[in-house]
């Protein structure tokens, strides 16, 4: 988890602009002060409030609707939702979109594409094409992620990063390291990675999915990797 401290007025309009949930604890104090919460996946935004001002608003606008359950979450902290109640009450489909790509040896290659409308990724596959399966090196690995490279979830100030298109906020990686040599060579060297059952991390328009391709030990020849993605919408 990463804690941010945030002053009481950004943190009630960042809670207010991402829709999440406040969360306070109540320590036995007199006069009363309070430790407020959000979570937003692997980010906690925090803040304390003891004037008489702060603690007023809070009580009188947001305690009461305060401390509900929390959406469930998986184990890197990243929102989670049942897709058979979200996906009737949202009126939410299972979909799958499919990128093509060239990777050249030698290097590291970077992939990325925007989200134009808002997702919920559940998982995804890759596989190389017949015709460039012989030049798969043992080492060649491929990792998959969500980036923010135009400051849309506005926490560059808060991490330091430099203004777009300097900066870049990377999110933890859906897939950290898979070699792409594994399987059957008849099948295309393919993978397969699905989040737990019934669930999906939620992506906000704007940021952009990342398939990265190590292929710094391959000494020749291209290969195309074919990268599908399962999400809801």
């Amino acid at each position: 988890m990463q804690n941010i401290s945030l002053s009481y007025s950004t943190f009630k309009s960042i809670a207010a602009a991402k829709n999440l949930k406040i969360q306070y604890q109540e320590p036995n104090t007199i006069p009363a002060s309070y430790d407020l919460f959000a979570f937003d996946g692997p980010i906690v935004y925090a803040t304390s409030i003891s004037a008489s001002g702060d603690i007023s608003d809070f009580e009188t606008n947001y305690k009461a609707s305060a401390n509900g359950s929390l959406d469930t979450r998986d184990g890197f902290g990243n929102t989670t939702f049942s897709v058979s109640v979200f996906g009737h009450t949202e009126n939410l489909y299972p979909k799958e979109e499919e990128y093509k790509y060239i990777a050249p040896p030698g290097v590291i290659s970077i992939f990325d594409e925007e989200i134009d409308q808002q997702r919920r990724i559940a998982g995804g596959k890759y596989w190389i094409t017949d015709d460039t399966i012989d030049n798969v090196h043992a080492d060649d690995i491929v990792k998959f992620g969500v980036v923010d490279k135009n400051d849309v979830l506005g926490l560059f100030d808060d991490y330091g990063i430099p203004a777009p298109p300097s900066g870049i906020l990377e999110f933890p990686k859906f897939v950290k390291k898979k070699y792409l040599k594994k399987g059957a060579k008849a099948h295309g060297y393919n993978d397969t990675v699905n989040l737990p059952e019934n669930s999906a991390n939620v992506v906000y328009t704007g940021l952009f999915t990342r398939t990265i391709v190590d292929r710094t030990s391959a000494v020749s020849g291209d290969i195309t990797i074919i990268v599908g993605l399962k999400f809801y919408e």
